[in-house]
């Protein structure tokens, strides 16, 4: 999938600069300077982890590709659905207003796109495990163990865009839900 290229519109009202970050989100900053610098931080968290988590992903549909003959049919689908929720959630965190050229992030489907890889880190790990695949188990302990470096790491960053921001007076800030889970969709 191609990486969307983030446009951010720096607005002058008042004494305020301010940027939309995501649908009714806007953060205010007193010089555009702030503002270009929050602008470059926030493309760099997004620059820096979505591409290792399209990674991680294409690694476990290389592994289902290698093992899926040999699961049972249950564990087969599991797994498909997974995977397909995973691109369909990864297509939703860029997200076009419609009428206007810019393209938003929305943090709850990078979130949600986290534990899907989470999930499909498990069930193959289960067959591993069940199975005895110890070069299969070796291979996705290194995913697993990038998977939770790069989440850890996004989580630091964002949480460093919000908190360590200075000028807060009437600003709205996302908080990126950690607690929101995947539910798979439903086949149609």
């Amino acid at each position: 999938m191609p990486m969307h290229v983030l446009t951010f519109r720096i607005s002058h009202i008042g004494k305020v600069y301010s940027i939309h970050i995501e649908r009714e989100v806007f953060h205010l900053f007193k010089t555009k300077k702030e503002a270009k610098d929050y602008i470059r931080k926030y493309k760099n968290v997004l620059t820096d982890n979505l591409p290792i988590m399209l990674n991680l992903q294409m690694q476990l549909e290389m592994l289902r590709n290698q093992h899926y003959q040999f699961m049972n049919t249950r564990l087969q689908r599991e797994l498909y659905q997974n995977l397909v929720d995973f691109e369909k959630e990864f297509a939703l965190i860029f997200w076009n207003n419609g009428g206007d050229n810019f393209t938003y992030v929305q943090f709850n489907k990078i979130r949600v796109a986290m534990n899907i890889i989470d999930n499909a880190i498990a069930i193959i790990k289960r067959y591993g495990q069940v199975n005895k695949h110890k070069v299969l188990l070796n291979q996705l302990y290194a995913i697993e163990k990038i998977f939770i470096l790069m989440q850890k790491n996004y989580n630091q960053e964002v949480r460093g865009l919000y908190v360590a921001h200075g000028y807060r007076e009437g600003l709205r800030t996302l908080k990126p839900s950690i607690n929101e889970k995947h539910t798979p969709y439903k086949a149609s």
